[in-house]
């Protein structure tokens, strides 16, 4: 049994290089369980993307080999370098992920504070609003029953008129 501390709060610092398999992403997720394990298929990027990134990671973890070539280089998919050091992002310092989240969303949109459950939120709304199923879009989250996928989503009088206006007698 994997351990991860019930504070965790980036599901993302939880992945590894190994979370990745051919078509599915593995998610340790946090709640009553502490191993809350699910599988996600790969959007139909996410090959492209994650490729771009192991390009960039391998380009570090190689000037750090060069230099210091006795050096454990951590399976922790998120890494940092500075010099000839190799770090990951660890639990408890998951402020370090929301504050470059609050700098691209900063550089790219003008926006401050876009923390990880707004980029979660916006996921789970998306698929709404795409037409998946709520149940799907519960399991895809991690959530353990559907009223908390449908607050979290933020399901509203504006989705239930285009379910009016969609429904036929």
């Amino acid at each position: 049994m994997r351990t991860v501390p019930r504070n965790a709060r980036v599901e993302v610092l939880r992945l590894t290089v190994s979370s990745f398999g051919r078509d599915t992403v593995r998610i340790d997720g946090k709640g009553r369980v502490i191993d809350k394990i699910r599988y996600i298929p790969y959007h139909r990027r996410t090959q492209e993307i994650l490729g771009d990134y192991m390009k960039w990671r391998n380009e570090q973890v190689d000037v750090v080999l060069c230099r210091r070539p006795a050096t454990k280089i951590p399976d922790n998919l998120l890494i940092h370098r500075r010099g000839f050091n190799i770090g990951t992002y660890e639990q408890h310092k998951a402020q370090a992920m929301n504050n470059r989240m609050n700098s691209a969303a900063q550089e790219a949109l003008g926006r401050v504070k876009l923390g990880h459950h707004t980029l979660r939120r916006t996921f789970g709304r998306q698929l709404w609003l795409d037409g998946v199923k709520i149940e799907t879009i519960a399991d895809m989250l991690g959530h353990e029953d559907l009223a908390t996928c449908k607050k979290y989503i933020g399901v509203n009088i504006g989705d239930m008129a285009s379910a009016m206006n969609k429904f036929s007698i």
